[in-house]
């Protein structure tokens, strides 16, 4: 929502360089995007494909070509003549280097291909990132190691190419060695980890670095103690460094999911410099609006998107306003089909817990609840439309910003008339058979004597009886925070029945409570749900389990896939004898 100020005079007589906040009225809002003034063409691409970079395409064309000179020459089943050639010439000259003390680097060398050291460097990152909760490159990371893994297999037991002919080894032989399976194996996981720990940049330099050095290294030694011929070493590490960056450059892009160590939620994107642009080329293109700045607002109370306080202007006019952006992402659609997976197994479906198909119905689904909102007269903020980054995979959702309203919760102090207006959105929602589902302290600002409902992700239609009570309940806790619970009740009782407020504080347990409102409570407030029970008329507490058949299907099916992925896990990361 725009400034309240007075208005100035009419904005086409001002310099667009000029134009202030102040100077905008408020009755002359962005009252709607316009139509887009430019489309891509139909079958084009999209504007923002996903990118392996130089270093993925050459690490792909280049896994491409030595896959096809390795077809041929292998063909037969062995090795052909040219390989064998060339492998007995630069096998020997090495071979003809050996002595006492370059031998003994050489085992010390070998040991970075051992188990023990491969296996710390697999489990060190996969702990790293399970501490940080990095789910989505913890998956990745795990199932690159675990494919590549069954891949050289399967290829070693298939040629069965045994060690080097001729040659006296100098350290112990553990079975065939096309590719070589320690070197593959020790390749694969420091690049990996390159690429899941260390931020995109100068650190990811120096981590690639050192990681070719060792790769390097383990296939020279490996060479000269005659245990591998150099073709193994050489196919083992360009099928690890391949493997590892085509995986983490589609799966996990630094554009999308960044290395990074500071504190904040997961469904906070960063808004760099590309990202920005991306903002301010879609605004432009889209809308007609120019990007004036862009910084993240509000983000202690938002846990499914990136809220962002968006600062426009129209470059016609000048005329400017503040608007509350919400980012929506991929990372957010996984995110929602999580969260309502996991409530269905440890509740049951709480109503409407199903993941949605896309991030553009995700998007376009709370940009409906805002519109059927204003329909019903439920005070909150205006929809201002959706601007698409990248179909299919971000989109940002507009609204108006409510100018100096805030939080309601144990730091405000509110007046009758706003405990009113809170209790009346209620009734309001109850008389249209809508339900916000998440009223938090977070959500429910207040102004003056004016209360406003805001983040509709949740929002339903025609819900049950129970949700509309759970609504009821959250929003007299919300209220209590900043006032009393003597008061909101006998406000509440000009809006309810008593039997309604008791059937309320009956569904209000456990999950049915969000989990910031929860924290308030506990924080200082712990008497506050026993002052309202014992206000309002005595009802039977409401069981949050919900039973029903796809609730124990998908609970059986989430147990047995993850009871398969931790045996494959141990057997193929755990393995004692071999990387």
């Amino acid at each position: 929502m725009a400034s309240e100020t007075d208005p100035a005079e009419d904005e086409d007589s001002l310099p667009e360089t000029d134009v202030e906040h102040h100077d905008v009225a408020e009755d002359t809002p962005l009252s709607s995007l316009p139509l887009i003034n430019r489309r891509r063409p139909a079958g084009g691409p999209s504007p923002r494909p996903i990118s392996l970079g130089a270093t993925g395409w050459v690490w792909l064309l280049g896994g491409l070509a030595i896959l096809f000179v390795w077809a041929a020459l292998f063909a037969s089943g062995r090795p052909a003549s040219v390989i064998e050639q060339i492998d007995a010439a630069v096998l020997g000259w090495i071979v003809s280097l050996r002595s006492d003390p370059l031998t003994s680097a050489a085992r010390a060398i070998a040991l970075l291909g051992s188990v023990g050291l491969i296996l710390l460097a697999r489990w060190g990152t996969v702990l790293v990132l399970l501490v940080f909760q990095r789910g989505r490159t913890l998956v990745v990371f795990i199932a690159t190691l675990l494919m590549l893994r069954i891949a050289v297999s399967a290829l070693v037991t298939a040629l069965g190419r045994p060690r080097p002919w001729g040659v006296t080894y100098l350290y112990g032989w553990e079975g065939y060695a096309h590719p070589s399976p320690q070197v593959a194996a020790l390749s694969v996981a420091l690049v990996g980890s390159a690429y899941a720990l260390a931020p995109a940049g100068r650190w990811r330099t120096r981590a690639m670095i050192g990681a070719g050095v060792a790769i390097a290294l383990l296939a020279i030694a490996r060479v000269y103690l005659g245990v591998d011929d150099p073709s193994d070493g050489a196919f083992g590490a360009v099928a690890g460094v391949a493997a590892a960056v085509i995986a983490f450059r589609i799966a996990c892009p630094d554009e999308v999911f960044p290395v990074r160590y500071t504190r904040g939620r997961a469904a906070h994107l960063e808004i760099d410099d590309r990202r920005e642009d991306a903002i301010r080329e879609a605004l432009d293109e889209q809308t007609g609006l120019e990007l004036v700045s862009i910084e993240p607002f509000g983000e202690e109370s938002s846990g499914g998107s990136t809220p962002l306080q968006i600062e426009v202007r129209r470059a016609e006019s000048g005329h400017r306003e503040k608007l509350f952006g919400k980012l929506y992402s991929q990372g957010h659609l996984r995110a929602d089909r999580w969260y309502k997976r996991t409530r269905t197994i440890l509740y049951g479906e709480l109503e409407d817990e199903v993941g949605f198909e896309s991030v553009r119905r995700l998007v376009e689904y709370e940009d409906y609840m805002l519109r059927i909102m204003r329909e019903a007269e439920v005070r909150g903020v205006e929809p201002r439309g959706v601007v698409e980054l990248e179909p299919d995979r971000e989109y940002l959702l507009l609204m108006t910003m409510l100018e100096r309203a805030e939080e309601t919760g144990e730091d405000a102090e509110i007046s009758d008339a706003a405990i009113d207006d809170g209790l009346r959105i209620v009734r309001n929602l109850w008389d249209h058979g809508l339900a916000h589902r998440d009223i938090k302290p977070g959500n429910v600002l207040v102004r003056g004597d004016q209360v406003f409902l805001i983040d509709l992700a949740f929002g339903q239609i025609r819900p049950s009886a129970w949700r509309q009570v759970v609504d009821l309940a959250n929003m007299m806790l919300v209220l209590a925070l900043a006032s009393s619970a003597e008061r909101v009740y006998a406000r509440a009782t000009e809006f309810f029945e008593p039997d309604e407020i008791g059937e309320a504080f009956g569904a209000a347990r456990g999950p049915a409570i969000p989990r910031q409102l929860r924290e308030q409570i506990h924080d200082g407030n712990e008497d506050l749900l026993e002052e309202f029970h014992r206000l309002a008329p005595e009802h039977e507490p409401i069981a949050i389990q919900r039973w029903s058949v796809h609730r124990v299907v998908e609970t059986v099916r989430t147990v047995a896939i993850s009871l398969v992925l931790l045996v494959l896990l141990a057997v193929n990361l755990a393995n004692p004898r071999t990387p």
